[in-house]
């Protein structure tokens, strides 16, 4: 499995098709790996000539793990957040866009079509706030 660095993270990543062919990047949701994007949906978007780049996100398959955090409960994050109460995650969804954005440079794909699942929707909203490309795209 190929890797990239990005802010100190490692992220593992995948790409089917040709280079030169169209960038989608797949986005799949909190914690998810790679393969929970269908190799038959992939598999379609190759043949339909797209470059397709998958990756697994922090915390999950082969990308760094970050040990020194303890797992989010997400229940009660959610609450606080209703509550306006302060929180205090591992990362940001920040974060995670300036990540997806460096890690465009390694795949030569500044401009690219997302497809996100679930709240990573969210993550390409904020990605298109991070980086000054994709906010002309």
């Amino acid at each position: 499995m190929a890797t990239v660095q990005s802010n100190g993270i490692t992220i593992a990543y995948e790409t089917s098709g040709d280079p030169l062919g169209i960038p989608v990047l797949l986005i799949m949701g909190l914690g998810m790996q790679l393969t929970a994007w269908p190799d038959e949906f992939v598999d379609g978007l190759v043949e339909q000539g797209c470059y397709v780049i998958r990756f697994d996100n922090r915390d999950s398959g082969l990308s760094s793990k970050l040990h020194q955090f303890k797992r989010p409960n997400l229940v009660l994050a959610y609450l606080k957040s209703k509550l306006g109460w302060p929180l205090s995650p591992a990362y940001t969804l920040t974060d995670m866009a300036e990540t997806r954005a460096a890690c465009s440079t390694r795949w030569a794909c500044a401009r690219c079509t997302c497809w996100a699942c679930r709240w990573a929707a969210w993550w390409r909203r904020s990605s298109r706030r991070a980086t000054p490309s994709a906010r002309s795209a």
